[in-house]
């Protein structure tokens, strides 16, 4: 899309391949590959257009959630980072991501591409799975963490502050889609 990202994709590629040759342990190694892996999204999305509608779509979700549609008139008193962001998937998936493919690797190498396959399933499952835990259980330790590095991501990289502009248009595509529901 523009030079950065170009340069954070090409830089996540260097720093795992760095990684998988200097670092001895495996869990290392899967690591810092899982996080370089995040640097071209994140770059891609800090102030773009796209982080501007994720934040209307916050605004909106959490207007509406607080007090239906009469309340999405006042979207810009809401927050713009959100409990249920996807965003609070990142956590997990990295840690559920690089505890896998170093299973399949210590126990079967790189040869099995259907091992490789099957853990990179299980390990969204289980993502999945830490993610619904802490929407349920916000108090709990781990779901804490989760939150945590989820707000950071939306605060510093995914969501940016939306005009009013944005926001009427959020406002229209949300009673559009509440009309479209049967939602009054």
């Amino acid at each position: 899309e523009d030079g950065l990202s170009n340069a954070a994709m090409l830089g996540a590629v260097v720093v795992a391949a760095v990684a998988r040759r200097r670092l001895r342990s495996v869990l290392a190694q899967e690591t810092v590959a899982a996080v370089a892996g995040l640097a071209p999204a994140l770059v891609a999305l800090r102030g773009s257009q796209a982080a501007v509608w994720h934040a209307v779509e916050h605004k909106s979700i959490a207007a509406y959630e607080q007090g239906g549609a009469a309340e999405l008139v006042n979207a810009a008193d809401h927050a713009k980072e959100h409990q249920r962001c996807g965003s609070n998937l990142v956590l997990p998936l990295v840690v559920t991501s690089a505890v896998a493919n170093t299973v399949v690797r210590v126990a079967l190498g790189r040869r099995s591409m259907l091992a490789r396959v099957l853990a990179a399933t299980l390990s969204v499952g289980v993502a999945v799975e830490i993610f619904a835990f802490a929407g349920r259980s916000p108090r709990h330790p781990v779901s804490r963490a989760v939150h945590a590095v989820g707000h950071v991501i939306q605060t510093g990289f995914v969501t940016r502050e939306p005009g009013a502009d944005d926001l009427a248009v959020g406002r229209t595509a949300m009673e559009t889609l509440l009309q479209a529901e049967g939602v009054s």
